[in-house]
């Protein structure tokens, strides 16, 4: 994503951290300064998923789907309503959850 939200992420980066971003959902523009980039030493990188040759996409999504699984995430799993989402994006933005989320969207 990009726009506010990649700006926010920017921000919140610890020193020496690195962003990957693909997709341009949001926003194709950030509107921040470069002191992250300067004064921590924050990297943002961009992900070519476009352009990238198919053979190089599933091997790509095949070690996701293996070793790069993080199995303890289905232990923080939690189902939340539409009408929820909001505050949960809220919660996220500031580094206050851990886990998986699923928003119901048949229930709203």
């Amino acid at each position: 994503m990009g726009g506010d939200y990649l700006t926010g992420l920017l921000k919140q980066v610890k020193h020496g951290g690195g962003v990957a971003s693909v997709g341009l959902t949001a926003s194709p523009e950030i509107s921040m300064t470069v002191i992250p980039f300067i004064t921590r030493g924050v990297s943002l990188l961009g992900v070519d998923s476009v352009y990238i040759p198919l053979e190089d996409k599933k091997h790509i999504w095949q070690r996701v789907a293996t070793d790069m699984k993080l199995p303890t995430l289905e232990n923080y799993q939690q189902e939340i309503s539409l009408t929820e989402t909001p505050d949960y994006l809220d919660k996220f933005f500031k580094g206050q959850l851990v886990g998986r989320y699923v928003v119901d969207v048949k229930n709203v």
